[in-house]
């Protein structure tokens, strides 16, 4: 007998799904059975050509008439270790889609080396001629072995394609990402039309075009002239969004913090410069992670009082750190019974952590992912979020989701589907904007405008699907993300990334953003790879702008707000991309303290070449102390660590004269000033 195996992937036929009148049997795919001996142009099987990197061999893609699932033959997708190549529909015959239909893929597979392949759907505007939609191509897991196996799935309108953006599908099939022979076997590939999709469950992807950001500190004009009114304070400032997040409590190559045996090995230089942050809050990522390199010798209860531990040794608040139990990828997943023992060690313990983030990033999809598809991660998700809240009645549990515009199935459709269950949400606000390409008032202006446009839709969306509730995103992992190659990625630590990250943090500072953040990340292990890390474990000595970036803006975000009256000159994003995204070049947050005799000021100037005039009027605060430092750097590929501090560190000379502060604010830097009355 032949053995046989059903998967369902993505979204599940009932309820969402209204049955056509006389649902239409019609096999959109052409020569799906593959019992046609027809040819494509490029002398594989009709209609499909062959896609991706390198040689591209038309004998890897073949008929083949030895053991096939129906019929005569099946498809042959051959996977050469050397090589990236695929097969694609030939898009010339892509189907054209429906608004609200929704469309049952099914077919067999086997594989002669078992575990994960995919099928991936190409989205297209047009077909004559060709023209590829914005959005990205969706790719959904599947897994078969030696024998065949149906897989069966459904595409829905917003959740995996959207008329609005595209006009037209076309499948591929990927038997492997890794580099590694493999061969997958492909029989009776059927797409038809299913049903109508009930107008209560389609999910609604919010419109892009948009602007959610339509306010700025201060208005368009010549100069950086404003006036601190000093009387009125508009609400707290938001003091936790200059977190740092540690990856793991054991990790690098000098095993900081703790060691395979769970021994404290944090160099007191270290610990001390880790407190001198001062930070309001941070994460700690798979705390039921078994293994490093070799086996830990701790458990998960012995992970959270470590991390507690490190907390109080550098001086970091337990109540608002985010504790994460997930390992990302290719491991079991905790499940709730070790939720509930971890959750409830922690408040048996009095440890006062209460935010819990589920999973991380389950939306990166490759064969070592912990979630194929966002529906089995919303199912485990909810199932851990009644965990949690039942071993800790304060706790804010928190989900992930995918921020961007081009994954709906992991933005709109889980916060939709697990409303309810989430307090907090973590989208990873990562900037991917190209520094090599882009210019650095791009990087540091525009790519941010954009960010924080995405920011505020985020958070109306969490306002729409969880009315009259108290929801917010907390996010424990941000950066700018230009390059993730090693040696390449150095810009995200340097000037670069510091601008970019002080305008977010001025803006995030004045609240209606996020709840908190915490940037990753706390170490960096190697020179060529510390575009993220504040600390160099290679050379403890040593500090990186990142650092003294987190160092000054968290003593320069003081209690309350202040308003502001003025003008500073304005940008315009000048990349296609970001043509759209405008605001202040120079950018300024204004707090004070709660007994009204500290203000704390912070600027960054984001032209890579022009200094800008500034005035600062200070009407009701007679200033007794000024002290201000800035920080910049002129090269534009400098390394992040750096090898003197005053080469990124220059104190300020600052005289304030009858109420008002005059200077010229430098290019490409940031400012801090602190004015004691």
């Amino acid at each position: 007998m032949r053995f046989i195996a059903v998967l369902l992937i993505g979204c599940l036929l009932s309820p969402d799904i209204n049955l056509l009148p006389q649902p239409t049997n019609e096999n959109l795919v052409f020569n799906g059975d593959f019992e046609s001996s027809e040819l494509s142009p490029v002398k594989i099987p009709a209609p499909w050509l062959m896609w991706g990197a390198g040689e591209k061999q038309p004998e890897n893609f073949t008929y083949d008439k030895k053991n096939p699932y129906a019929g005569k033959q099946s498809f042959r997708i051959y996977h050469p270790a050397d090589q990236d190549t695929y097969i694609i529909y030939q898009r010339e015959r892509a189907f054209k889609i429906e608004k609200n239909i929704v469309y049952r893929v099914s077919f067999w597979a086997r594989t002669d080396l078992p575990g994960v392949s995919y099928f991936r759907l190409q989205k297209l505007k047009n077909i004559d001629p060709v023209e590829n939609s914005a959005a990205k191509a969706k790719a959904n897991i599947f897994t078969c072995d030696h024998d065949w196996k149906k897989i069966e799935f459904f595409l829905k309108e917003g959740l995996d394609f959207t008329t609005t953006s595209e006009q037209y599908i076309a499948p591929s099939f990927i038997a492997t990402y890794e580099k590694i022979e493999k061969t997958l076997w492909i029989d009776d590939l059927i797409i038809s039309r299913e049903g109508l999709l009930k107008d209560e469950d389609a999910v609604q992807k919010f419109d892009s075009e948009k602007p959610y950001l339509t306010q700025h500190m201060l208005e368009k004009g010549d100069t950086l002239n404003f006036t601190v009114d000093t009387l009125k304070t508009p609400g707290p400032a938001n003091n936790k969004i200059a977190g740092v997040s540690f990856h793991l409590l054991t990790s690098g190559p000098s095993r900081i913090p703790y060691g395979e045996n769970g021994a404290y090995n944090l160099p007191a230089e270290l610990e001390k410069a880790i407190a001198d942050l001062h930070l309001p809050m941070t994460r700690i990522y798979a705390l039921n992670a078994a293994k490093y390199e070799q086996p830990l010798q701790y458990d998960l209860t012995g992970g959270i009082d470590r991390f507690n531990e490190l907390l109080e040794k550098c001086g970091i608040p337990r109540e608002s750190a985010i504790l994460e139990f997930e390992i990302q990828k290719n491991v079991p997943l905790a499940g709730p019974d070790k939720w509930a023992r971890g959750v409830r060690h922690s408040i048996d313990k009095g440890y006062k952590f209460h935010f819990w983030e589920v999973g991380n990033e389950p939306y990166v999809i490759d064969s070592r992912a912990s979630f194929p598809s966002a529906d089995d991660y919303i199912a485990y998700f909810i199932e851990i979020s009644k965990t949690i809240r039942k071993n800790d009645p304060q706790a804010k549990v928190g989900i992930a989701i995918n921020y961007q515009d081009q994954k709906p199935e992991w933005r709109e459709y889980v916060l939709q589907k697990a409303a309810g269950y989430y307090d907090f949400v973590a989208p990873h606000h990562y900037n991917f904007g190209k520094v090599y390409e882009k210019s650095f008032s791009d990087i540091v202006l525009a790519e941010n405008f954009h960010q924080l446009d995405l920011i505020l839709k985020i958070n109306a969306m969490i306002q729409k699907y969880n009315p009259g509730r108290t929801v917010y995103q907390y996010d424990s992992e941000w950066g700018l993300h230009s390059h993730p190659e090693p040696g390449k990625n150095l810009r995200n630590g340097n000037i670069y990334g510091t601008l970019h990250r002080i305008v977010r943090m001025i803006y995030c500072a004045q609240g209606g953003f996020l709840e908190g953040a915490a940037s990753w990340v706390m170490f960096g292990r190697k020179p060529e790879d510390m575009g993220f890390g504040l600390l160099p474990e290679y050379d403890i000595s040593k500090r990186t702008m990142l650092y003294w970036t987190y160092y000054y803006i968290n003593r320069h975000i003081c209690d309350d707000l202040v308003t502001l009256h003025g003008t500073t000159p304005y940008y315009e994003g000048e990349a296609e991309d970001l043509s759209r995204y405008s605001g202040p070049l120079a950018p300024a947050l204004v707090t004070i303290s709660k007994d009204k005799k500290t203000l704390c000021i912070a600027i960054a100037n984001g032209s890579w070449d022009k200094d800008i005039p500034c005035v600062i009027n200070l009407p009701d605060f007679a200033v007794r102390e000024t002290t201000a430092v800035l920080l910049s750097s002129s090269d534009p590929d400098a390394h992040p660590v750096l090898d003197k501090n005053e080469d990124f560190i220059r104190q300020v000379n600052l005289k304030p004269e009858n109420g008002r502060i005059n200077f010229t604010m430098p290019r490409h830097a940031a400012l801090f000033i602190t004015l004691h009355r």
